[in-house]
């Protein structure tokens, strides 16, 4: 039997060796009571040394870590011998000829047949060019984001705040957009949309909507009209036959007194005053690239009451996961609920990372799609 099983250990050792290969991964052994360390010659590699280059000691090894990775690497492992579990980490490392290399490494804790922590083993692989590649496309993402984010109008008496956050994809473009605009009678209008889907195309339809309702909003007072326009600048920038657009626009009266609202298919602002905080009912009509002319109505009215805020989102905001682990969603409901949690205090940037941090801490992460928020405030 032996002499069966010793060249079949001898083929997984070789085809180990070629998916190790192949992978680039170059592996270690530690041995915690000898202090040994082992490092095949890919690691060495991967390291910047030449083969044999590694002196097998803890010293040279911290040595190689970058100064500022080198207290949060060595606390991963001290965490995975403390659990006795596996780990990964990413981290940077200087080569002996001074360049920085990205390194990404998984570990296991060895134990003897009574549990006890023998050392570790692992395998080690060179991501600089992902993380370079990751980096550039994020700084394009950013550059090409904020060039298609609107300079909000500022109207007197009123504050206006906002926030754009890509979803958990950080390098795509997202559909999202918003803006403000003071009409020729003096009234604040405002519109939100999500354009479906993420990437070039989506953030650049989103863009022309903006750009098309800014035009209307400027030179008309109907949001029946400036919501009909959008409709019109969509189908004439001939969309993939999937793509759609929900979208809510409107105006408060220039004595700040009154909104006015239209929703194509998009969540309502919840209206926030005197410690309370409730989901504005109007009529929707479906989706840009889905109604027809017939299928758009009229806006609705509501009175404002003294100091009172408007808060518009995205569907981002509100279908995370409720709980972590849960499939239920969060749902308008509860974004309500912590409006309401929020009692006299202002929705100002303060309160606007409290919200974001309350859906992701809810969700278990960052949000898989993008958030988009405007919010109208008025103390008088």
């Amino acid at each position: 039997m032996s002499d069966v099983l010793e060249p079949l250990g001898h083929l997984l050792d070789d085809t180990l060796r070629l998916a190790l290969a192949a992978g680039r991964l170059g592996t270690w052994r530690w041995d915690m009571a000898t202090g040994a360390i082992r490092w095949d010659e890919q690691l060495e590699a991967i390291f910047g040394l030449e083969p044999g280059g590694f002196d097998g000691s803890f010293d040279m090894y911290q040595s190689l870590l970058h100064p500022d990775e080198r207290g949060g690497v060595l606390a991963v492992v001290q965490a995975a011998l403390a659990a006795k579990s596996e780990y990964d980490v990413e981290h940077r490392v200087v080569w002996p000829d001074g360049s920085v290399h990205w390194l990404q490494g998984r570990g296991s804790v060895t134990l003897d047949d009574d549990g006890n922590v023998t050392g570790t083993v692992g395998c080690v692989a060179d991501i600089t060019e992902r993380v370079l590649r990751i980096g550039q496309a994020a700084e394009l993402s950013r550059s090409l984001q904020a060039g298609l984010l609107p300079r909000l109008a500022t109207p007197s008496d009123m504050t206006v705040r906002s926030r754009y956050q890509p979803g958990e994809e950080r390098l795509l473009l997202g559909g999202d957009f918003l803006d403000v605009a003071i009409t020729p009678a003096g009234n604040v209008g405002f519109c939100i949309g999500d354009v479906s889907g993420h990437g070039a195309v989506p953030a650049a339809v989103g863009a022309s909507l903006r750009a098309g309702w800014r035009a209307l909003a400027l030179t008309s007072e109907d949001p029946s009209a400036w919501l009909k326009g959008c409709a019109q600048v969509l189908a004439t920038s001939h969309p993939p036959a999937e793509l759609f657009v929900t979208m809510a626009t409107g105006f408060v009266s220039a004595d700040h007194r009154r909104v006015a609202l239209l929703s194509a298919g998009h969540p309502l602002p919840v209206l926030l005053a005197g410690g309370e905080a409730r989901t504005l009912v109007a009529d929707t009509c479906p989706p840009l690239g889905l109604f027809s002319a017939d299928q758009l109505g009229e806006p609705t009215f509501f009175d404002l009451p003294y100091g009172w805020t408007l808060l518009m989102f995205t569907d981002g905001l509100f279908e995370g996961h409720a709980h972590v682990g849960d499939p239920e969603r969060m749902g308008v409901d509860r974004i309500e609920r912590w409006c309401c949690g929020l009692g006299d205090r202002a929705v100002d940037e303060t309160s606007l990372d409290d919200l974001l941090a309350f859906v992701e801490h809810a969700n278990g992460g960052p949000i898989v799609d993008d958030i988009a928020v405007l919010v109208l405030s008025s103390s008088t």
